[in-house]
C-alpha cells in the first residue's frame, strides 16, 4: 500500500505557524487569472516524500504548459530562508525576499493505492453441454479477479503575501482498475505510476476549474 501521512518533524511545526498566520483570514476559491504573471512560493507540500514529489513535479509539468503563473525556484526559495535579514522569519518574510506575491500551501489528504484479490463467479455458455443436457447450455464458473483502487486527495491554499487574502480548494482523483484471470496471468499497472497519473490529473483539474 502507498499512502500519505502527516509529517511527524519540524514541518509540523512549520505547518502551524503557517495555519496561525492563515485561519483569521477570510477563505474563498482560487481565480487562476488573477495569478498571471505573478510569483507564487510553495511554500510546503504536507504529505510523505513519494506524495511531495509528485505534486511538485506536477505543479511544474502544468505550468510548463499552462504558464499561469511564476513559481519561485527551489534554489531562490532556499536562498530567502538562508539570508540573513530572515533567518528566523516566518514564511512572509521568506516570500518577501523571494520576491513572491502568494504563497502556496498543498496538503495531501489522500495518496493511496490498495491492491485486492478475490474470486468473482462469470456466466459462460458451453455449446457441448447444450447438446448434452438439451438446453441453452449456460453455466458458471468462479474466476479470479484482481483489482486495484487509486486515489489522491489534495487541497490548495493560495495566501497573498501583503494582504493574507487566503484563497483554498480541495481537489480529489480516483481510479478503478479490475482484471480477471484467463488464460494469461493478471498484470495490473504499477501503483506508483497510478498514482502520479491521478496527481498530474488532479493538478491539472484544479487549474481548469478555477480559471
Amino acid at each position: 500500500m502507498i499512502r500519505s501521512q502527516k509529517f511527524l518533524t519540524a514541518g509540523v511545526v512549520f505547518g502551524l505557524t503557517w495555519l496561525a498566520g492563515c485561519s483569521s483570514a477570510p477563505k474563498t476559491k482560487p481565480e487562476i487569472s488573477r495569478l498571471l504573471g505573478k510569483r507564487v512560493a510553495l511554500v510546503e507540500v504536507q504529505g510523505e516524500d513519494t506524495a511531495r514529489r509528485s505534486v511538485e513535479v506536477a505543479l511544474v509539468n502544468q505550468l510548463s504548459r499552462d504558464g499561469s503563473f511564476i513559481l519561485v525556484s527551489k534554489q531562490d526559495w532556499d536562498a530567502a530562508k538562508r539570508s540573513a535579514d530572515t533567518a528566523a522569519a516566518d514564511w512572509k518574510s521568506w516570500a518577501e525576499a523571494a520576491k513572491a506575491d502568494w504563497g502556496l500551501e498543498v496538503r495531501v489528504h489522500e495518496f493511496r493505492a490498495e491492491e485486492t484479490e478475490g474470486y468473482d463467479r462469470e456466466e459462460v455458455t458451453d455449446s457441448q453441454l447444450a447438446e448434452e443436457r438439451g438446453d441453452s447450455g449456460k453455466d458458471s464458473r468462479l474466476v479470479k479477479v484482481k483489482s486495484l483502487n487509486a486515489q489522491v486527495d489534495l487541497e490548495f491554499i493560495f495566501t497573498e503575501v501583503k494582504t493574507g487574502e487566503v484563497r483554498t480548494a480541495r481537489i480529489q482523483e480516483s481510479r478503478a482498475h479490475r482484471q480477471e484471470a484467463s488464460k494469461t496471468a493478471i498484470r495490473m499497472p504499477p501503483r506508483l505510476r497510478v498514482l502520479e497519473e491521478l496527481t498530474q490529473k488532479a493538478v491539472t483539474e484544479f487549474f481548469e476549474k478555477y480559471r
